[in-house]
């Protein structure tokens, strides 16, 4: 899945995107997403978790816990 379908998913679930990038380094390169939700809970936690599944998507859901913030990211090529 590519950040345009992972937004898309997340947009709706009412997630916010925040950041979107893709960042380089000496040895390969990360697409980032992050997204906030005013009604996080449970149910949402599970969808995004679900989003994930069998895709190159790792999700950190602890990443901003105050402000409802979770984090994507997935090495490209």
């Amino acid at each position: 899945m590519n950040s345009t379908t992972l937004k898309l998913k997340l947009k709706s679930i009412n997630g916010k995107i925040t950041h979107d990038n893709k960042y380089s380094g000496q040895n390969s390169s990360w697409c980032v997403v992050e997204v906030y939700f005013t009604n996080y809970n449970g149910s949402i936690e599970e969808k995004l978790e679900q989003f994930c599944r069998n895709t190159e998507w790792e999700l950190d859901l602890d990443w901003d816990p105050e402000n409802n913030g979770v984090f994507f990211e997935r090495r490209v090529e």
